[in-house]
């Protein structure tokens, strides 16, 4: 009952949120669906109960909050199908669509109690999401800046984000590790790859790849396949203006060939599946390889080739040059030949003349000069020797007989009486 105090109506709070309790429940009796952003869960884990903060912002100002409630059978049904449906669990900063009743209480004030969440709001408010951020990225002027790097000649060390225990990761690093002809190295930057961390988590291992930028070729950013709904990290703004603006070439394998954030985008290359990925890095190396072997045969058969047209050209007058010079030495020989018999023939003949010669003088010297049959005649350069006194070693002696002459040395001389 109200008093009347000095023509004032005054109303006991009780009385006065009964009054508008009776109220709503007489005028909002039906469930509404209201559009808010979780600002908090507020999940009561003791309880399972969840007292969710709800908030309205415009141009970046809260125009409206309230205060909800979600009994713990609803939550853990909502909870799940979030899970199951988008990858991540109920949390904070989703902008969602909320099946409510109003409540008032006259002692815990304006509630709204949650009995739904409309998953396919969610989703849609992500596709919305994903649109702003591209537009904004492209209005920054940043948007296609990682696309106007290029990898090296050969990629052969990687820096990679994912989740070490995601199935993803396994299928990629397997099929690098087991790669033939090539050795890609890897060096992992573990982060999470959906939830409420994984915007942080990817942003703080991209600056530590940046500190360590010298030592990698390009980053790769790896994760399994999933509904749309649980990559929205990847649509990100701040992440995915990071990226865009990454001083290294990256690579994204991020789910399915019907996923495409906005990291994908902004990536130099993006690939359907890790695995795809992992296969591109292979025949990139691969390829390039070969094109180097068959760059170095190509040069070695062309350094043959000019050395075989160098060779023979150099060949051939050599070969010309030894035929003449062969036919020049045969005839030169053959004129030396010819000489050396002539001199042969010549000393011959004066040989002989002088044989000739020789014995007419002997002939006519021994006509000239008489020996007794029984006596000889000893001489040394024409004079008589009479006995050993006139001679000495190695004189020469001609000794005259009646039928000849005789010419000798001495060898020794043994005199008389010695």
């Amino acid at each position: 009952m109200s008093e009347n105090n000095e023509q004032k109506h005054i109303h006991s709070l009780h009385r006065f949120l009964t009054s508008i309790s009776n109220c709503i429940d007489k005028f909002y009796n039906e469930k509404y669906w209201i559009k808010a952003e979780i600002s908090k869960l507020n999940l009561y884990t003791k309880s399972g109960h969840c007292y969710p903060e709800l908030i309205e912002t415009q141009d970046g100002k809260q125009i409206a909050n309230a205060s909800g409630f979600i009994h713990k059978n609803d939550y853990q049904r909502i909870d799940q199908k979030f899970r199951e449906t988008t990858g991540e669990p109920l949390h904070a900063g989703m902008v969602v669509l909320l099946l409510c009743t109003v409540h008032i209480s006259t002692t815990r004030g304006l509630k709204l109690d949650i009995s739904d969440i409309d998953i396919n709001s969610v989703i849609g408010e992500q596709a919305q999401y994903k649109i702003l951020t591209i537009n904004k990225l492209k209005s920054d002027g940043v948007f296609a800046l990682n696309k106007q790097k290029t990898l090296p000649r050969i990629v052969k060390h990687l820096a990679v984000i994912s989740v070490e225990t995601g199935k993803g990761y396994a299928d990629f690093i397997s099929i690098i590790n087991n790669a033939q002809k090539i050795h890609v190295k890897t060096t992992l930057f573990n982060s999470m790859m959906m939830g409420e961390t994984a915007v942080t988590e990817i942003q703080s291992s991209l600056h530590a790849i940046s500190a360590r930028q010298k030592e990698f070729d390009a980053v790769c950013i790896i994760r399994g396949g999933g509904g749309d709904a649980t990559l929205q990290c990847f649509n990100n703004y701040e992440l995915t203006k990071a990226v865009a603006t990454f001083p290294l070439p990256i690579l994204s394998g991020i789910g399915h060939a019907t996923n495409d954030t906005v990291t994908e985008q902004v990536s130099l290359m993006s690939f359907v599946s890790p695995s795809e990925l992992a296969n591109y890095i292979i025949d990139y190396d691969i390829t390039e390889v070969e094109r180097f072997h068959k760059l170095t045969k190509k040069i070695s058969d062309r350094l043959v080739f000019h050395k075989n047209i160098y060779v023979n050209n150099f060949k051939f007058p050599v070969e010309n040059f030894k035929l003449k010079f062969k036919f020049a030495f045969g005839r030169k020989f053959n004129e030396i030949e010819a000489k050396k018999a002539r001199i042969i023939s010549l000393v011959h003949k004066n040989l002989a003349a002088k044989n000739q010669q020789l014995a007419t003088t002997i002939a006519n010297v021994m006509s000239e000069v008489r020996v007794p049959a029984a006596q000889t005649k000893i001489t040394v350069e024409g004079k008589n020797i009479q006995g050993a006194k006139d001679l000495k070693r190695d004189d020469e002696i001609s000794i005259f007989f009646n039928d000849g002459i005789v010419f000798a040395q001495v060898i020794n001389i043994v005199k008389k009486g010695l």
